[in-house]
């Protein structure tokens, strides 16, 4: 495999990956979504970012053949995901971003167990919101620094207050920037693209980079990045 490519050239975080997980049991939350949206909005931070899909439908490991840039570098989980991580930061990834599937918490438990910080998207309404209660055991259970990702949000609606006032139960960090459901989105994934580079000026694009911005901020001290091997 060619080395992690980065656009900028820049040399931030070069002697440590950062592993986030986008995590959830339910399908239908927008995990890819937000997995592709990160990645980029990292690669134009200044990042060399890789998207490893752990999904069996495949969905950013298709998105990633439908683009024309080869930033972030995608590819499908195959054998022991402990060992993709150093493998791909062997390469020189900075940040490695896990597509987890639904349905599935042996894999689930394996992703987060990897992961530096995990993100639990949901859609705001009741049968989305009574489904995160097992996720959010997981990554408690295993002690991971995690966050709710608020997805799929109609504008003008008090379902997004409604829900975020349901989500404190859970007692973990909820985004302060909701994603809206937006056209935008699924239109640039059919392109290979995302929000940020489709429509760069958009609503879409803003509130990704917000999120962004605002999952720089999250403290995941508790598990220090892991330092590249001698020679790698």
């Amino acid at each position: 495999m060619r080395p992690i490519p980065n656009p900028q050239q820049a040399a931030q975080g070069a002697d440590a990956v950062k592993v986030i997980a986008v995590v959830s049991s339910k399908g239908g939350s927008g995990k890819s979504q937000i997995a592709r949206s990160l990645s980029v909005a990292a690669v134009l931070d200044g990042h060399r970012a890789a998207i490893i899909d752990a999904d069996q439908q495949g969905t950013c490991v298709a998105w990633g053949k439908r683009r024309t840039v080869p930033a972030p570098h995608v590819e499908a989980l195959a054998g022991d995901i402990r060992a993709a991580i150093p493998r791909l930061q062997a390469k020189g990834a900075e940040i490695v971003i896990l597509d987890s599937p639904p349905h599935s918490n042996t894999i689930i438990n394996l992703i987060v167990a990897a992961s530096d910080l995990c993100l639990i998207p949901v859609a705001p309404y009741p049968e989305d919101l009574e489904s995160i209660g097992s996720t959010v055991r997981i990554v408690k259970a295993l002690d991971k620094p995690g966050a709710i990702i608020l997805n799929r949000c109609q504008p003008r609606t008090q379902a997004t207050t409604h829900a975020r006032n349901a989500l404190l139960t859970f007692g973990l960090p909820i985004a302060p920037t909701a994603l809206s459901q937006l056209v935008v989105h699924p239109y640039s994934c059919a392109e290979g693209m995302t929000a940020q580079e489709k429509e760069a000026s958009g609503k879409g694009a803003a509130e990704i980079a917000a999120l962004w911005d605002w999952v720089k901020t999250i403290n995941t001290e508790q598990q220090q990045p892991r330092q590249k091997r001698a020679g790698g």
